[in-house]
């Protein structure tokens, strides 16, 4: 028995040294068979202890690795895009391949492969984490595939459209409206909690726009963190959504363990809850349907799939309608992306504004033009207007885009896809290919040599003939906030509306300006907000890491 169980502890590290070895041997196969640049790295950057160190060790990764090795290690820490900018691609080339002992990946920042990629849906699928990730109540739009998401496009894409730009603008109006009004009414208008106090804006337009849950804008938003506490269903979501990862890879059981901390601990009470919640929720606009209360985005949903499954009586024809667990996903979501990304955007948006006062002026001039004198300005009216707020927050997703990467998966092999200068190359499967938005946004083949730099006025139309959009319209494949192709994100217009009416409103009644520290310039203060600004990580989406550093003063204009 002893002899067994050294020969097994002797023969398991040698079998997977083996293993490892004919995965990375047959990769680098691969990788030279596509005729693109590879790094080589001789581990499994997808080891779940790997993933969790990964990002500590950068500082040493920066420090003591040479050449190559460094690019490739590089390349597997969480949010290097970010970190490094364009520095890898300038190295390398725009499409690279990091070769490891699990699976290949493309990294592409060539905006006419990045557009087949995003063209061919059924070859280049989502990728396995991001439907652990935004799959974990449910099944939805943005991880499903194939005839499924076809269905769920058809039925989601309809709750999403212009029917509900008004009540976004006019609620995102009134939230912004609050939220200043606070602000200046504190000491010298002073705020180390803009990026929060805007956060609290974006879940409350959720929470109006998706479940008709009208809420006034108090204080920057704050999750429970009791676990016995009383939650309502964007308490939930809000809290799942800053501890995302947590809750896609660690079972409730563990999470609710008496030994772990408290919040995690809430995170668990919080997901425990969430089932019922949204039967509850599901039941209740079914309940009130058609008694005069506000449509909105699960009301639309459920009576959407309600039609469809009365008219579905063919039991062998494919279900048209959501499943409960479908509309649980979608709403799901719908909350997390419509809240996180949009949030966090316009957290960005105000460090800009106060880091580049001739751009905020800029904005001003508008609204004065525009806006006049006008108390209540409609969406229909005035939003097609405000071409420079939404050039702002264009060129605001370019340099600081919620999703660094956008993954794809390849299961077979023989897709041939072609560079910008015309060259073919196969991908050979199975792999993931990486479509790198920070590249893309920035690569000086696309934008210019001041790619790096924040001009809004890029994104305008300098003489629009008669019928041409005053906002340009980017070249495939270059610009990809919103993804793009057949799975472009169906929230695109909703953030454009709630963005435009929360900056107009803001810059319309006060200016913001840094505070300066003891013997600091105006300049050095401006400096320091971009700065931390820099200092960002992605969980989910992009976010700064000491968000309490943009100290700000609200000024009334």
């Amino acid at each position: 028995m002893f002899l067994l169980l050294a020969g097994l502890l002797f023969l398991a590290p040698v079998w997977w040294l083996a293993s490892s070895a004919w995965c990375l041997a047959r990769n680098i196969q691969a990788a030279r068979a596509s005729g693109l640049p590879y790094l080589v790295l001789p581990l499994n950057p997808d080891n779940p202890l790997y993933m969790i160190f990964s990002v500590p060790l950068w500082p040493f990764v920066e420090r003591f690795l040479p050449g190559s090795l460094h690019d490739a290690v590089l390349a597997t820490i969480y949010g290097w895009e970010f970190l490094e900018k364009s520095s890898l691609f300038h190295r390398i080339g725009p499409v690279f391949i990091l070769v490891t002992t699990g699976l290949n990946r493309v990294m592409c920042g060539d905006a006419a492969m990045t557009s087949q990629v995003m063209a061919r849906r059924n070859v280049f699928t989502q990728h396995s984490i991001s439907k652990t990730m935004m799959g974990v109540f449910g099944g939805n739009v943005l991880v499903a595939d194939g005839d499924d998401w076809s269905r769920q496009r058809r039925i989601v894409a309809p709750s999403l459209n212009e029917r509900i730009s008004p009540t976004v603008w006019r609620e995102s109006i009134d939230q912004a409206t609050q939220m200043v009004r606070s602000m200046l009414a504190l000491p010298g208008g002073e705020t180390r909690g803009s990026v929060h106090g805007i956060r609290a804006i974006a879940i409350n337009v959720i929470g109006r726009v998706a479940y008709g849950d009208p809420k006034p804008w108090l204080k920057p938003i704050e999750f429970p963190t009791d676990p016995d506490a009383d939650m309502s269903y964007t308490d939930v979501v809000g809290l799942m959504t800053e501890l995302i990862i947590v809750a896609a890879l660690v079972p409730i059981r563990i999470l609710r363990l008496s030994v772990m901390p408290r919040l995690l601990q809430t995170l668990g009470a919080a997901m425990e809850k969430m089932p019922r919640q949204t039967k509850d929720m599901l039941d209740y606009e079914r309940h009130r349907a058609g008694d005069g209360h506000p449509d909105t985005i699960t009301s639309r949903l459920v009576r959407l799939s309600d039609q469809a499954k009365l008219v579905d009586h063919d039991k062998t024809a494919s279900k048209q309608y959501l499943t409960e667990e479908e509309i649980s996903g979608n709403l799901f979501l719908f909350t997390t992306a419509g809240f996180d990304t949009t949030a966090f955007t316009m957290g960005y948006a105000l460090g800009l504004l106060a880091a580049y006062p001739e751009w905020q002026r800029w904005i001003q001039a508008e609204l004065d033009q525009v806006l006049g004198d006008d108390a209540q300005p409609e969406y229909t009216d005035v939003f097609p207007k405000l071409t420079r707020c939404l050039a702002f927050m264009l060129e605001t997703l370019r340099l600081f885009t919620p999703i660094l990467h956008l993954p794809r998966d390849v299961l077979s092999s023989g897709t041939t896809l072609t560079t910008t200068s015309g060259t073919a190359h196969e991908i050979v499967g199975p792999c993931i290919v990486y479509l790198v938005s920070t590249y893309l946004h920035t690569n000086p083949a696309d934008w210019g040599d001041d790619g790096d730099a924040f001009r809004p006025t890029r994104w305008l139309n300098p003489s629009p003939k008669e019928g041409e959009p005053p906002i340009i319209t980017p070249a495939p494949g270059t610009f990809i906030a919103w993804s793009g192709g057949p799975r472009q994100c169906p929230g695109l217009k909703m953030s454009q509306v709630e963005f435009v009416a929360v900056i107009s409103t803001i810059l319309r009644t006060c200016s913001i300006e840094p505070v300066t520290k003891d013997g600091e310039t105006m300049d050095q203060a401006r400096q320091r907000l971009l700065d931390v600004m820099q200092d960002s990580q992605p969980t989910t989406t992009l976010r700064m890491k000491r968000p309490e550093d943009i100290h700000l003063r609200w000024v009334k204009r």
